[in-house]
């Protein structure tokens, strides 16, 4: 333990950068992850509906605007 502080300590700041991943995180938006969880049919084409209305993209329980969105019209 003490020899991996003591290797730590003399690293520098390049040692530390190369230790960096420049890959961005691959999180989808919302959007992104009602489709994906319809297209998996892990949910209906209701329950998308419902999703987006509590995610306040509608005010209300919008299929036609659900249908749009997944790609179904």
């Amino acid at each position: 333990m003490l020899n991996e502080i003591d290797a730590l300590n003399r690293m520098t700041v390049t040692d530390f950068e190369g230790m960096k991943s420049n890959k961005p995180f691959d999180i989808p938006g919302f959007h992104e992850s009602v489709k994906r969880d319809f297209e998996a049919s892990l949910i209906t084409l209701e329950e998308a509906a419902i999703e987006f209305y509590k995610g306040n993209w509608t005010t209300y329980i919008d299929k036609e605007y659900t249908k749009k969105q997944l790609g179904l019209i």
